[in-house]
């Protein structure tokens, strides 16, 4: 059956009604008209009919009773006291280890449990059956016997205390039901269009824009959700680094470039490129002003270090990711890496020599991912190189290192 018959009958259905006077629930459809699907298929069907103006529904709310998946089962096979006093009468030697390859455990001490409660004889090392002072009164067995009857009973036939007893045996549970009962409407015996949401331009001129109907505004609608902006992931990472560093103790520098530099410290950089000091015989080559001007692809601010450590060369103090000082070694250099990882939580560090142009000794630095479940490269570091530094006019015997 289709949703467009389903609808056609609901139609004709409440038609009938509301011409007898009557304003019937979507309980009362589910329970008359099965064809159309379960309660809630009945409550979409007639909301369906209230977004095309249809009817008016109004929301009620009740409490009803209704059978669990144990509950169901006993209606079906009956109460399991029963089944076990009917058992025990007929094995009256029956061993322990033979009930429970008969009974299911669960439904045995459940079984049990009811029957204690009702005074029939609690499983001992070998069952008996029950002597006559033992056996329950006619008005005990009775309940035990009508109970799956009662249960396949309609819900609001049981008595109050009978179905809190059997709330708290698991076999009903409490359900809140809604149902949308309705109020008078005119109703039209065919569906018609579901109405245009507006005025598009095709629509403006089309010769049937006058006879169009429109579905009328809904004020109490969601509106379309705005996307607002956010900070990109990078920043966010960014931001969180910069509050690391400077709680240990380093400072922010300007990283805008300077219209030119100073032709003292050009020329000491080109004596050291083609002719090396402090140790160094240098590149050997010609080294070009031209060459060192033009914009190169950098992912680290190595030349905004060498920049102040420029500015800073009579006056030593901490930087951003550079730290200068005296009797500085490898070991403060990893020192403060250690603390640093540890700040963002990369606790398991590992430190691996390697070549880098500036920086003798370099160090690679590799952190233990647990997700990846091995080590991955998160760093770079090392000692600055006397060449760096003396064009700077740094004493050699200073210590500075790249963080």
């Amino acid at each position: 059956m289709s949703e467009e018959a389903k609808l056609e009958a609901l139609l004709l259905c409440l038609d009938a009604a509301f011409r007898a006077g009557g304003a019937p629930s979507t309980l009362e459809l589910a329970g008359a008209h099965p064809e159309w699907g379960p309660h809630d298929k009945v409550v979409g069907l007639c909301r369906a009919l209230q977004s095309l103006g249809y009817v008016a529904l109004t929301l009620q709310e009740k409490t009803l009773w209704a059978l669990t998946a144990e509950g169901q089962q006993y209606a079906a096979r009956g109460m399991p006291e029963a089944n076990l006093l009917r058992w025990m009468h007929q094995n009256p030697r029956a061993a322990a280890a033979a009930a429970a390859q008969l009974a299911a455990a669960a439904a045995a001490a459940a079984a049990a449990a009811t029957a204690a409660s009702v005074g029939l004889p609690q499983q001992q090392q070998r069952f008996q059956c029950p002597s006559q002072q033992q056996r329950p009164q006619q008005q005990q067995q009775q309940p035990l016997q009508q109970r799956p009857a009662a249960l396949r009973r309609p819900p609001f036939a049981q008595q109050q205390q009978q179905q809190q007893q059997q709330q708290q045996q698991q076999v009903l549970r409490a359900c809140l039901v809604q149902e949308e009962g309705y109020s008078a409407a005119e109703l039209k015996q065919t569906l018609g269009t579901e109405g245009e949401l507006g005025l598009s331009n095709a629509l403006k001129v089309c010769a049937c824009a006058d006879s169009l109907e429109l579905k009328p505004y809904n004020f109490f609608a969601c509106g379309t959700r705005l996307r607002r902006g956010a900070p990109h992931p990078l920043m966010l990472v960014q931001k969180q680094f910069k509050h690391v560093l400077t709680s240990m103790g380093f400072e922010s520098p300007e990283c805008s470039h300077p219209d030119q530099l100073p032709k003292s410290f050009v020329s000491a950089v080109q004596q050291m490129h083609e002719s090396g000091g402090g140790g160094s015989t240098g590149w050997r080559y010609t080294w070009s002003l031209d060459e060192s001007l033009k914009n190169v692809m950098r992912t680290h601010t190595t030349s905004v270090s060498a920049r102040m450590l420029y500015q800073m060369a009579e006056e030593y103090r901490k930087v951003e990711g550079v730290v200068a000082g005296e009797n500085l070694s490898l070991g403060h250099l990893m020192g403060v890496i250690l603390t640093f990882y540890i700040a963002i939580g990369i606790e398991e560090l590992k430190f691996k020599p390697t070549f880098n142009p500036y920086t003798e000794p370099s160090m690679e630095i590799f952190g233990y991912h647990p997700g990846l479940k091995r080590w991955i490269e998160v760093g770079n570091s090392g000692m600055f190189r006397p060449e760096m530094l003396g064009p700077m006019c740094l004493p050699s015997a200073e210590g500075v290192f790249r963080v």
